[in-house]
């Protein structure tokens, strides 16, 4: 698209990508910023409105890829250009802006996504933790997992009753104990429910 820009004369031979950037109010083309706006805003506008119908007839009939080649467009071949695109609501924006200042927005943009996708993941391995650690049986809960290594003997009810080092759990400890071994005792029963009633209405 730059060669194209160079062959009508628009930006100077000696640039090699994007459009100049005015300096000092004057630049390397002795066209100042806003003659730049005049001059490229009747292309940019005529291409954005390429792009919205474009767009239209895709989201009509559901074609992916050419979605994906507009994002594209906007997305990383404007901006090495030196032009900013975005898409607010129903109505598309475009201006010029300096090609660094847009590229560096590019990887604000990436590691915010990033950062976001890892707290996705993050989330649903702890949602499929807490699923997981229902499935196991109170009287199994203090010897496994976590709880591995903690504790020396445990009563019948396999609520420990010494720690690993020998040393007999206190009352308080004990009630804490308790209170864990009947929260798990509820969960592990009512999965235990739910994959009985799942059994039910698969066999019907």
């Amino acid at each position: 698209m730059t060669s194209l820009l160079k062959i009508f004369g628009v930006i100077p031979q000696n640039v090699e990508i994007g459009f100049p950037i005015e300096h000092n109010g004057i630049s390397n083309h002795d066209i100042s910023i806003t003659s730049k706006e005049e001059m490229l805003m009747p292309y940019l506008t005529a291409l954005v409105d390429f792009r919205e119908n474009v767009r239209k007839v895709a989201r009509e009939q559901k074609i992916i890829g050419i979605l994906e080649e507009c994002d594209k467009l906007r997305d990383e071949v404007l901006p090495e250009l030196g032009v900013r695109l975005e898409d607010r609501n129903e109505q598309t924006c475009v201006k010029l802006v300096d090609r660094e200042t847009l590229l560096r927005e590019q990887e604000q943009k990436k590691a915010i996504e990033a950062a976001k996708e890892e707290e996705k993941y993050r989330k649903q391995y702890e949602k499929a933790e807490k699923e997981a650690s229902k499935r196991i049986p109170p009287w199994e809960m203090f010897k496994q997992g976590k709880e591995a290594g903690k504790f020396l003997k445990y009563d019948d009810k396999g609520i420990p009753t010494h720690l690993a080092n020998g040393e007999e759990i206190s009352k308080k400890q004990r009630k804490k104990l308790e209170k864990l071994y009947d929260i798990q005792q509820k969960n592990y029963e009512q999965v235990a429910h739910e994959l009985a009633s799942n059994e039910m209405a698969t066999s019907e």
